[in-house]
């Protein structure tokens, strides 16, 4: 018995053709995006300095005075850490 090798016959590549096309295409827009393109709108939409940040008044005393802040960390029951010894004290040896 005897093995035929025969050549495939030349189809028709055109889906091949436009997988390339779309991906070097799509390649070719984001570089453009990331290269070239003009800032986005989120960049445009804030101010543009924030130089009066520092005249910001904070004050914590309305809420240092709130019942709901006092109830919350009286019952959060979280303590002061323990002071005791946990792990092994080398814990590079063996069992």
């Amino acid at each position: 018995m005897a093995i035929i090798v025969e050549e495939q016959p030349k189809g028709d590549n055109t889906l091949t053709v436009l997988t390339i096309g779309a991906v070097v295409l799509g390649i070719v827009v984001a570089a453009y995006l990331v290269f070239f393109s003009p800032a986005p709108l989120v960049e445009k939409a804030l101010p543009p300095s924030i130089s009066n940040i520092g005249s910001v008044n904070l004050q914590i005393t309305p809420l240092t005075n709130s019942s709901v802040y006092n109830l919350i960390t009286a019952t959060s029951g979280i303590g002061a850490p323990s002071a005791t010894t946990t792990g092994r004290e080398d814990p590079f040896l063996p069992f």
